[in-house]
């Protein structure tokens, strides 16, 4: 969801909506809806640095499809941060680093 928002906002009118200076997604993936088709498969998300955080042992979002994801937006300015362990955000000290 916060991919597509941040696609649908780009593609806004700045005087209406702003648009977002990042993105952060966790255990984030490309929707998979038949709507959404099109935008995910013709179109990116352009213009705004993200970072893009998943486990190595996520069973619930499998890490390909949030590897996928970071192809969606600009690669460049993509940061990407993985952990070793599932679906969740780490905040041990070992992990947070990751996050600086």
């Amino acid at each position: 969801m916060t991919a597509l928002f941040a696609y649908e906002l780009l593609k806004s009118d700045p005087s209406i909506y702003k648009h977002p200076k990042f993105a952060i997604l966790i255990s984030g993936f490309k929707s998979t809806a038949l709507s959404h088709r099109d935008i995910v498969t013709n179109d990116k998300v352009r213009g705004i640095p993200s970072m893009h955080v998943y486990g190595e042992k996520d069973e619930w979002v499998v890490p390909s499809r949030s590897i996928a994801l970071v192809d969606w937006f600009d690669r460049e300015t993509a940061v990407v941060v993985a952990h070793k362990r599932g679906h969740f955000v780490p905040t041990d000290a070992e992990n947070r680093i990751l996050f600086k």
